[in-house]
């Protein structure tokens, strides 16, 4: 999500459950949940299974509309479109600007690994900045390590960002 965002943000806030229910011959969990809360308001949930194989849209709901970016839930997969269903009651201004119906917004099938890999390359050229760096990079990491945390230890993880640290007690501020 930090690379939908404005900027990249840290998690202030993090939990993690699941298990091992199928798949009895291994460390990883075979069913994970996450749930991350940003300190400028955004949440992340993730729900995942690999006793299952049905997946759960990919989406970002918000208080006018939802942005359904991979209706069947694989994200390794090509989704064709990106859609923008708008709320019962969105505001207004809302509904004035795009209305109350569903918008599709095409999507090209690239080769996303290529692009990726292209990018980097151009900006070792360039010395521009990627389109995913360094700092959206830690960002992410610092979610993945304290949801690993979290699920290990049982307990929900709190990020202080002015020093770098994780803790089972919120920031003092």
């Amino acid at each position: 999500m930090n690379i939908c965002w404005g900027e990249p943000q840290f998690p202030s806030k993090v939990m993690a459950s699941g298990g091992i229910y199928a798949f009895h011959d291994r460390e990883v969990p075979d069913t994970f949940h996450l749930i991350a809360e940003y300190g400028k308001g955004y949440s992340v949930v993730l729900s995942s299974s690999m006793a299952n194989s049905q997946h759960i849209p990919g989406l970002i709901r918000g208080k006018d509309a939802s942005i359904v970016m991979v209706e069947h839930g694989r994200f390794e997969g090509y989704a064709p479109f990106i859609t923008v269903r708008p709320e019962k009651a969105a505001a207004k201004e809302y509904l004035e600007k795009f209305g109350k119906e569903e918008i599709k917004i095409p999507v090209e099938n690239n080769d996303t690994m290529r692009t990726h890999v292209s990018n980097f390359l151009d900006c070792m050229r360039t010395r521009k900045k990627p389109t995913l760096d360094v700092e959206t990079a830690a960002r992410a990491q610092v979610l993945i390590s304290m949801a690993v945390q979290s699920y290990r230890q049982g307990k929900v993880l709190y990020f202080n960002e002015s020093n770098w640290k994780m803790s089972d007690k919120p920031a003092k501020a």
